[in-house]
């Protein structure tokens, strides 16, 4: 598995295993990982509408799941800011924060 920025907006997901990866945001290397890239949101050019194939980044990094098929490499093209698109999130119960540090508080 391998993430590979191209530009500021562009990046690939690239998985050499036989089988499907679901990149998560709460893997804190990922999360630190996509960082470097611009805020915003992500789309698979050549398969927008596939299941999992939008990447959100937040300042956080990743704050959304992305699929890595088998065997491929998935570019993801810089599509709009976050503000620019409507949202929902289901959490299931017990929820941890993703891609933060819990308070020692």
């Amino acid at each position: 598995m391998g993430i590979l920025q191209a530009d500021e907006r562009y990046l690939w997901i690239i998985n050499e295993s036989d089988n499907e990866y679901n990149i998560q945001p709460m893997w804190t290397e990922v999360c630190n990982a996509l960082k470097a890239m611009p805020s915003g949101v992500y789309e698979d050019p050549l398969y927008p509408d596939a299941p999992f194939r939008t990447i959100m980044i937040g300042k956080d990094g990743l704050e959304s799941r992305v699929k890595a098929p088998p065997k491929s490499a998935v570019l993801f093209q810089y599509k709009c800011e976050l503000s620019d698109i409507s949202r929902v999130v289901i959490l299931p119960f017990p929820w941890r924060s993703l891609c933060r540090p819990h308070d020692a508080t």
